[in-house]
């Protein structure tokens, strides 16, 4: 879940803070539901995904390193 929570906030607020240093007014994104679910789906994807995801992955390689240590 490290992994996922930053990559999670830089899609959620990352085209808001973007338009806002640009002076832009902000006009939300497609969406495919309601926003908050949407907004639910996202932290899912990205936060349970993505992070399980680059957790197992880091995980695999340092047991691989710890194996090869021996």
């Amino acid at each position: 879940m490290f992994w996922g929570v930053p990559m999670w906030a830089a899609q959620t607020f990352g085209t808001l803070i973007y338009d806002a240093v640009l002076h832009k007014s902000y006009v939300t994104p497609f969406q495919i539901w309601s926003p908050t679910a949407d907004f639910i789906f996202d932290f899912a994807l990205w936060v349970l995904g993505f992070g399980y995801v680059m957790g197992e992955s880091i995980w695999q390689k340092q047991e691989r390193d710890y194996q090869k240590d021996d």
